[in-house]
């Protein structure tokens, strides 16, 4: 666990962020269907970071052990790509068969650790009509997001008027938090991901 932290925040002081000068446009700008960089050989759920959802309920990510998870990035205020992203979740979900929907949890993880509070994540769940019976949004603290955006090969910067440009990426985890596959940009073609959830649920 402590080799995991430290590679993580090796990488950041490398300057990962900095890799973030020069994209202006907002919500992902040039980053929007770059191809990201996760740490693969490494289960999210090491993370020792604690994360609170939309019910105020706070666990560390190992808690999502024992299904295959589709996550992303993404945060309420987002007007652009993320609406679109939790849109692409959604089409993901609605196109898995019953017994392997049910077998499936979808995770929002939200870059804003300051405003998304879990009234706002629980308001947001229900103006996208998400079932919070296989979904979950969380806030998690300025470090959790860094560490979880590093392993997943995210890259984000908040600018000067509080919006956050970002990568646009859906992510399957298998039931150990190992990453199987990231859908990169939006509107992207999921094929190969719904072929991959059903792969990881026989």
């Amino acid at each position: 666990m402590t080799n995991l932290i430290s590679k993580i925040f090796f990488l950041y002081f490398l300057g990962v962020a900095s890799s973030f000068a020069g994209e202006h446009d907002h919500h992902g700008g040039n980053l929007a269907n770059e191809r990201p960089q996760p740490i693969l050989s490494n289960s999210i759920f090491n993370l020792e970071s604690k994360w609170t959802n939309q019910e105020g309920k706070t666990n560390k990510l190992s808690a999502l052990r024992g299904k295959v998870t589709v996550l992303a990035m993404t945060y309420t205020s987002c007007q652009a790509a993320c609406p679109i992203i939790t849109a692409n979740m959604k089409q993901i979900e609605n196109k898995l068969p019953d017994k392997t929907k049910n077998k499936v949890h979808f995770a929002i993880f939200s870059f804003d650790h300051q405003k998304d509070v879990p009234e706002k994540l629980k308001g947001y769940a229900s103006k996208q009509s998400l079932d919070l019976n296989r979904w979950s949004l969380f806030q998690g603290s300025k470090s959790g997001v860094q560490e979880l955006a590093l392993i997943l090969g995210i890259k984000y910067k908040r600018d000067s008027k509080g919006d956050f440009e970002h990568s646009n990426v859906i992510t399957v985890v298998d039931s150990e938090g190992l990453i199987k596959h990231q859908q990169i940009g939006l509107n992207a073609d999921s094929a190969e991901t719904l072929a991959i959830i059903t792969k990881l649920n026989p």
